[in-house]
């Protein structure tokens, strides 16, 4: 506790509660001082996942550990930091910075890079090797089973908001910690509150039609679909309508894309899957979530949760047949259902319950008389009954 205490005078930022818990966690791990729940001392662990909720602030979690762990090392420590996308590297080579962690010894590697030639420079200097894996669930590729054999990692860090495939293959990470989920940040104040929408189908022309038909409700939108026939149907539909899209591919110009849209001359940005990962803009409104499953509902869901001053409460809107709404995760503050041309409010309004509550309140509070044969024993004799015997 001690180290991460003199951590908080170094650098910019006041880590969160939870954040300091599973620093303290992955630290003891890997130094061997983890005690479990019945008191017993466990061996040091080579290999640990934090899974954490997108916007939780992976990466912090991520310096604040490598941080302490190179600074107690008593032998020279690298660190190799390794995501799928550019964008994540870039991000977090920016907050080792502006965050004032200014770790040492430190390369932002590509999960696809096959020589990962300033890592093993490290190595062959006599450096052991703090690999930090972002989004550790494509750890289970060739890929990094390419990079693991040739930087041959001391200690291995995951971290993921999702830590499930749709290819069932295992992630071998020997402990897996877990702290405040998208329920318990949002009810702390550190995730944003949201309110849910439901449509009957999710098509571009559906998608679409509800956009334009309140334009003002949606604000700054991102919406995901299937295919990119579908990406560039709805482009298409909102551009005849006067409304400017981008869509996002893996071939598109990404960084510009997301510049435009931050900076409000783009209204929605439209994608497959490109923007389920290190996408972040906290002025998002509201996050047009296609028909999927729990990993990637999250993902998609995940990008509007983050707090902004001008958005106080966000919009997820999912289609009826999607097999994970994101209510079965996290609870919204109002549901609606879209029907008979109208939105459907599926939720107590919170005005008529407390206009209930009020009332409860009032009635608790008055003063009753009883009446005289009731309350007093005097006025009322005592009368026997007879007795019928039951035959």
């Amino acid at each position: 506790m001690t180290e991460i205490n003199n951590l908080f005078s170094s650098i910019a930022i006041e880590p969160r509660d939870y954040q300091t818990r599973i620093v303290r966690q992955i630290t003891d791990m890997f130094a061997g001082k983890h005690h479990t729940k019945d008191g017993a001392l466990t061996p040091s662990i080579r290999s640990i996942m934090v899974e954490s909720p997108t916007g939780s602030g992976k990466t912090v979690i991520g310096m604040m550990a490598a941080k302490i762990i190179q600074e107690k090392s008593t032998v020279p420590l690298g660190i190799c930091w390794v995501a799928m996308r550019r964008n994540l590297l870039a991000q977090a080579s920016r907050e080792n910075i502006e965050k004032g962690f200014n770790l040492r010894n430190i390369h932002f590697t590509s999960m696809f890079d096959k020589l990962a030639q300033e890592t093993v420079k490290l190595k062959t200097s006599g450096h052991q090797i703090l690999l930090v894996i972002d989004e550790c669930h494509h750890d289970a590729t060739s890929s990094m089973s390419h990079l693991y054999n040739i930087i041959q990692p001391k200690y291995v860090l995951g971290l993921s908001a999702t830590p499930y495939r749709t290819d069932k293959m295992a992630l071998c990470f020997e402990k897996v910690i877990k702290d405040a989920g998208i329920h318990q940040l949002i009810s702390a104040g550190y995730l944003s509150k949201f309110d849910h929408y439901t449509i009957d189908s999710w098509e571009p022309k559906t998608v679409v039609e509800r956009f334009i038909a309140e334009p003002k409700r949606w604000g700054k939108s991102v919406m995901f679909f299937k295919n990119l026939n579908q990406c560039y149907l709805a482009a298409q539909l909102l551009s005849s309508k006067g409304y400017l899209s981008e869509v996002v591919t893996g071939s598109s110009d990404t960084e510009s894309q997301i510049k435009k849209f931050s900076d409000g001359k783009v209204q929605i940005l439209i994608n497959c899957m490109k923007l389920t990962e290190g996408f972040d803009c906290p002025s998002i409104k509201t996050v047009w979530v296609r028909d999927s499953g729990k990993g990637t509902t999250t993902q998609m869901a995940g990008r509007v949760f983050r707090i902004h001053k001008s958005t106080p409460i966000k919009q997820v809107v999912q289609g009826v047949n999607t097999s994970h709404p994101i209510t079965k995760t996290a609870s919204a503050r109002m549901q609606y259902r879209w029907q008979q041309d109208r939105w459907i409010s599926l939720t107590v309004n919170p005005l008529i319950e407390l206009m209930a509550h009020n009332a409860r309140m009032a009635i608790a509070r008055t003063d009753v008389s009883m009446p005289c044969f009731i309350s007093s024993r005097k006025t009322m004799p005592f009368i026997r009954l007879p007795f019928v015997r039951n035959t």
